[in-house]
């Protein structure tokens, strides 16, 4: 492969990393995002045909959707100016398995952990139907911390053929189209990849038994000096027993090896979670000690008989205790600042408070802690939402899982409450969401509705943490009382989380209800204080309201955890004092103790763009994407800074596409990529996206006007023509919002371009009748719709004077001076449009491409003035 250029994207090629059988592997940076990253430039005879293409790019997709800390992340793929395939993925500091290998076995209980580390990694992709195909010592980097990182996940397949080869495929035939190829690889292979049979999971781990017989007794099970050879021991030897090379290598790790290495796939693990805790087994297991020989037996007294007679009792006792432990289910392997969900509570009681109020207690007790992320209701809505669930549905064991599965969760708790009497028991099962185990469970009793408050959920949080391994130092210095943190009443709690629920659904007056309901019945509430302030500043237009709860949120915060008070604190500073400035000091203060909180970041990103530090504010959304990458909020953000302010579309084209991975089926994603392609001028691309979208939402807001917009500017009126009459008689109906003069406009236009000037004159007429009988013309845009009307049906003279009419109310705003520029295109002044055009984007026109596609437009678009206004950053 020649060498690539200095520059390939927004990436800087720096150096010569390595090579190996899909490419060669360089250090590069990030332009945008300011790291660096591993770019990975594919071999040209690999990827020759355009199926080959379109499968890398499918499977680089789906890597890129895997969110695991085991395996690294692949950040993009793309293709050169040159036509060569590359992918970009996280740069692991650390050295191969393949390289500590070479110096020697490693340790059994390295060995084991390792194993643990690749199960858990591979049970997360398998969970989402990818298959790694080639698991090797080259392909696991070790971090200096200890870590296991699985490479280049999912893309063997590009070496593989695009339909699994039959049986009657020889053996020579399928090591002729794979040796030269994966170098290397041939080693690891699992029987059914070896013979060309179809594969599953399962092959991977076969694979990660290679990997750890190579690393336990520092030789590869299969390898020979010939590559047929090399597979038919795989089809049909077992390699030779770790036993016999050492020892020394524990029985139970043997014997883990051995499972995984079956010839027939039935035998293996059923899946790498279980590969996994099998390993978990061996460490948790004793060392079998081993007994001398004697060979003269020796006369015991019957004392010693007796005595020996205890032991053997005891040690049968003890053995039975060991037994239980290692039958009963290893812990969940939960590290610090993995997330945990919190499901909907089971009410066993008759209190309707405990349905939504435990729940959002347990949440706020949970979120004390550094150590584990809460993934709130909040987001819980968000991500049902991409799952096209309603926002409010109730989350049992079951779709718990899928929400932690789609967002890379690693822990669900299912709360439950039971009443007896007056008595209450708070139950816990926490949930190993990629298996399903029930790994542990917590109990506590309270004497009353109000200790369950007062007492218990402290005493059930405290005792989830320390399950998850919290240390209990990290604990004590997180452990601020529920009451504390949020309010001693259940309805004001229940009433908070009714308000939060009804601002995730966009029902801000309700929401602001449900607030007002919980003040009422704790006036010093601080979270629903400051909830309300915030409603009231962003989405109500009440802002010396919402500055004065936020003022009063802030003093009377004072005893809260250092997170919610360090919260309030910024968001004074931004939306109450307006300190721009001081509030990115304290957002940043919050990353630096809370890294992987989203909303510090989000916020920056919103207060740079609005300082006008543009590139700033796209890292700052970025670095709010990585740390919650199933948020579409960042996401959303970083869509329009790139499109409208940044004018970049295809930086915008490729957020879209990320937001599509997340949603496939969003309506809105879809209409957004369509938009992003307009902007480019790909017009012929965009109308399918729409397409798309219509068939599913044939009244989407966005997707059917742009639909007839693209087909009328681009020549083809009798297509767009049918789509002009459906928003007509949909917003005439009221089955749509829009604007009944814009749509009969627009119509009219049609329908004479397509030769029915005779409809389009009555509609023109009928329209300017309901406008007159309305009200006189007052302000630009009355003058200004009756002129476009009356340009399009050629009564010229008419729409000049109401221009004059126009311009003699002085200063325009952007939407005047741009409906302006359509009556003056309309009278073949094209001067006097563009100059309009660009008065329209110096008064802060809404977006950066829409006139790209305004029918009214449609003359200007042969004037190369025109198209050089839609010139793009990128």
């Amino acid at each position: 492969m020649n060498e690539p250029p200095r520059k390939i994207a927004h990436f800087e090629v720096l150096e010569r990393l390595g090579s190996g059988a899909m490419g060669v592997v360089y250090l590069a940076r990030d332009t945008l995002l300011k790291r660096q990253v591993a770019l990975k430039l594919i071999r040209p005879e690999l990827i020759e045909d355009r199926r080959t293409r379109g499968r890398f790019l499918r499977e680089c997709q789906a890597a890129a959707a895997i969110n695991h800390p085991g395996i690294a992340t692949v950040f993009e793929a793309g293709e050169t100016e040159d036509g060569n395939l590359y992918f970009v993925s996280e740069l692991i500091d650390g050295e191969s398995l393949q390289e500590k290998i070479q110096r020697g076995p490693l340790p059994p209980d390295e060995v084991v952990e390792l194993g643990i580390q690749l199960g858990e990694a591979l049970s997360a992709a398998h969970a989402q139907g990818i298959v790694h195909r080639d698991v090797k010592p080259g392909n696991l980097m070790i971090r200096p911390d200890g870590r296991v990182k699985v490479l280049d996940f999912g893309l063997a397949r590009l070496l593989a053929p695009e339909e699994e080869p039959s049986d009657e495929d020889s053996l020579e035939t399928m090591t002729q189209t794979r040796v030269g190829v994966v170098v290397g690889t041939p080693a690891y292979m699992s029987p059914e990849q070896a013979s060309g049979a179809a594969v599953d999971a399962r092959t991977d781990i076969f694979a990660s038994g290679s990997v750890l017989y190579a690393a336990a007794s520092g030789k590869e099970a299969f390898l020979t000096g010939s590559v047929p050879e090399t597979l038919r021991r795989i089809i049909a030897e077992d390699p030779p027993s770790l036993e016999s090379i050492d020892p020394s290598i524990p029985r139970g790790l043997r014997e883990v090896i051995r499972r995984a290495l079956a010839k027939d796939r039935g035998e293996r693990y059923a899946s790498a979670a279980e590969f996994a805790e099998a390993l978990r087994a061996t460490r948790e297991a004793p060392a079998t000690p081993v007994t001398p020989v004697e060979t003269v037996p020796r006369p015991r007294s019957r004392a010693l008989r007796a005595t020996m007679a205890v032991g053997a009792t005891v040690a049968l006792l003890l053995a039975a205790a060991l037994v239980v432990r290692l039958l009963s289910p290893p812990g969940l392997a939960f590290g610090s600042r993995d997330k945990l969900l919190v499901a909907s509570v089971d009410n066993q009681t008759q209190d309707e408070a405990f349905d939504l109020a435990l729940r959002t207690a347990l949440e706020a007790d949970l979120q004390q802690s550094r150590y584990a992320g809460v993934f709130d209701q909040g987001q819980v809505a968000r991500t049902l939402r991409l799952m096209r669930l309603d926002p409010s549905t109730h989350v049992d064991e079951e779709l718990g899982r899928d929400i932690c599965r789609f967002a890379g969760i690693r822990a669900l708790l299912l709360p439950r409450i039971l009443a007896v009497g007056e008595a209450y028991e708070i139950q816990v099962v926490i949930v190993d969401p990629v298996s399903g185990r029930h790994v542990d469970s917590v109990r506590v009793t309270a004497r009353g509705r109000e200790e369950v408050l007062l007492e218990a959920i402290d005493e059930v949080t405290r005792e989830v943490r320390s399950r998850l391994g919290e240390s209990l130092a990290s604990i004590e210095e997180a452990d601020f009382p529920v009451v504390q943190v949020t309010t001693s009443s259940w309805e004001a709690l229940q009433y908070l989380a009714m308000g939060n629920m009804k601002w995730q659904e966009r029902k801000y007056v309700d929401a602001v209800a449900m607030f007002e309901l919980a003040l009422q019945k704790d006036p010093l509430f601080v979270a629903a204080k400051g909830s309300l302030g915030l409603l009231q500043i962003q989405f109500l237009g009440n802002p010396d309201e919402g500055k004065r709860l936020l003022r009063e949120a802030l003093e009377e915060g004072t005893d809260l955890p250092e997170r919610e008070s360090l919260m309030i604190r910024a968001i004074n500073r931004q939306f109450v004092d307006e300190d721009l400035e001081g509030a990115l000091d304290q957002y940043e203060l919050i990353t630096e103790i809370y890294p992987d909180m989203m909303q510090p970041y989000n916020n920056a990103g919103h207060i740079l763009e609005r300082l006008g530090r543009l590139d700033e504010a796209a890292e700052m959304y970025e670095t709010a994407s990585e740390v919650d990458p199933t948020d579409v909020i960042p996401l959303g953000n970083l869509f329009w800074l790139r499109l409208n302010a940044m004018r970049q579309p295809r930086a915008a084209e490729t957020i879209a596409r990320r937001r599509l991975e997340l949603a496939p089926a969003n309506a809105d994603f879809r209409s957004n990529l369509a938009w992003t392609l307009v902007a480019q001028h790909r017009f012929d691309e965009a109308l399918p996206e729409l397409q798309r979208v219509l068939d599913d939402e044939p009244r989407h807001p966005y997707a059917l006007p742009n639909m007839a917009h693209i087909l009328y500017v681009t020549g083809r009126p009798e297509e767009a023509l049918p789509y002009y009459r459906q928003l007509y008689r949909d917003v005439n109906d009221g089955r749509m919002q829009g604007s009944r003069t814009a749509n009969t406009r627009e119509l009219a236009q049609t329908l004479i371009d397509v030769g029915q000037a005779d409809e389009a004159n009555e509609l023109v007429r009928t329209e300017l009748e309901l406008l007159d009988a309305a009200s006189p013309p007052t302000a630009a845009w009355d003058f200004l719709s009756r002129a476009q009307l009356n340009a399009i049906v050629g009564h010229d003279e008419e729409a000049e004077r109401l221009v004059a009419s126009t311009l003699a109310l002085g200063a325009l705003d952007a939407h005047a001076h741009m409906n302006l520029a359509q009556v003056y295109a309309q009278l073949d002044r094209s001067d006097e449009a563009l100059g309009q055009v660009a008065l329209a984007y110096e008064a802060g026109y809404w977006d950066a491409f829409f006139p790209l596609i305004l029918p009214g437009l449609k003359p200007l678009r042969t004037d190369p003035r025109f198209i050089e206004i839609f010139v793009t950053e990128d």
